[in-house]
């Protein structure tokens, strides 16, 4: 995702932003793209993909997780390119950072055309 002020992306931007608060250890920057909220009450969190392969990368899957995990609310992961495929990731599995988490042979729970 670009920045619309000055183009650049708003991952890189964001981490020169902390430079000053930069250790040794590794920082991981994800942004979320849906968060479903009803009635005052976070239901969802849901990352959408816009590819035809079912992958999704190690470390912002890792991220994703721990932050449904802490809300209690499930992950969806959405994928949008040819037609729309919904993933739910059980947050209680394991996952590794790297270097990516395969969708390939999982059931998804919605599917449709667009």
């Amino acid at each position: 995702m670009k920045c619309p002020h000055c183009g650049q992306f708003l991952e890189n931007t964001l981490f020169r932003a902390l430079e000053p608060y930069h250790t040794n250890s590794k920082v991981v920057i994800t942004n979320v793209d849906y968060v479903l909220e009803i009635n005052n009450r976070i239901q969802a969190i849901i990352e959408e993909k816009h590819s035809n392969q079912k992958i999704i990368r190690g470390y912002q899957l890792v991220t994703l997780k721990k932050i449904a995990k802490c809300l209690k609310v499930p992950l969806y992961i959405l994928y949008s390119k040819n037609g729309v495929e919904l993933y739910e990731f059980d947050k209680f599995q394991i996952v590794r950072s790297n270097p990516y988490y395969s969708f390939e042979n999982q059931f998804w729970l919605a599917q449709s055309q667009i």
